[in-house]
């Protein structure tokens, strides 16, 4: 029987490959993505690790509780990614911000109780492979020192080891042919979600800029930020981050 990576790699194959050749991607590549593509991408990648990491922490599925316990929590290190220019009121790209709330969405509304959260684990965990590349690239995008970045190549020199674990416990677990199935289509809608993500965040219109609740909590929406304290606290309860009004 093959194993469950073999099936994800297979299944996932095309989606991936297209998510390479996005404009986004190649402008990254080429060191010319916008700073606005580039932050947007960090608060777009918050939102759906916060939606994802919160449902598995809060999944009662034994499959997910197993291997959700041998990942670490990535959104602190994208929220102190983007802390890093928190003072510099640069705006994001309000299309890509709303496919990434659409995201996490779906993935709180499908997937709270079943396994198909562990198809979008599997594509933000294999993510980090190319994280120390990306991590050189997003700096230069944010014009800060790469050695600042947290979030693309958490791992570092140990990269390797730890995804050959998560790989082996991913295919470790015991799960009939529908669970195979429905972890083959989330990860499949993973890399299409992705994709629908750098799509809208390269080209963009002046007009789709605007600063957003979720530069303060990835959870709290797609709304630009009232100046009332009241409006912004409403916006707020929304998210599971603790933070204290004046």
């Amino acid at each position: 029987m093959e194993s469950l990576q073999t099936r994800l790699k297979r299944a996932t194959t095309a989606a991936h490959s297209r998510l390479e050749t996005t404009p986004f991607t190649l402008a990254l590549r080429a060191g010319q993505l916008p700073r606005e593509s580039a932050v947007t991408y960090l608060t777009c990648l918050s939102i759906v690790h916060a939606a994802i990491e919160r449902s598995l922490a809060q999944s009662s599925h034994p499959q997910n509780q197993e291997i959700y316990s041998h990942t670490s929590p990535k959104l602190p290190l994208l929220l102190a990614d983007l802390a890093l220019i928190a003072g510099e009121k640069v705006k994001t790209v309000g299309p890509a911000v709303a496919q990434a709330i659409a995201l996490a969405d779906k993935v709180i509304i499908a997937h709270q109780n079943d396994v198909g959260l562990i198809g979008y684990l599997y594509v933000l965990e294999g993510s980090q492979n190319g994280g120390v590349v990306l991590r050189d690239l997003v700096a230069h995008s944010l014009g800060v020192p790469a050695d600042r970045i947290s979030y693309f190549g958490c791992y570092g020199g140990r990269t390797r080891y730890i995804w050959s674990n998560f790989v082996n416990k991913l295919n470790s677990l015991s799960l009939n042919d529908k669970e195979f199935q429905i972890i083959e289509g989330s990860a499949t809608l993973a890399f299409t979600d992705l994709e629908k993500i750098q799509l809208s965040l390269l080209p963009f219109s002046e007009q789709s800029l605007r600063h957003n609740v979720t530069s303060i909590n990835p959870e709290a929406g797609s709304h630009e930020i009232p100046d009332d304290p009241l409006q912004i606290d409403v916006a707020l309860r929304a998210g599971a981050l603790p933070i204290s009004l004046p």
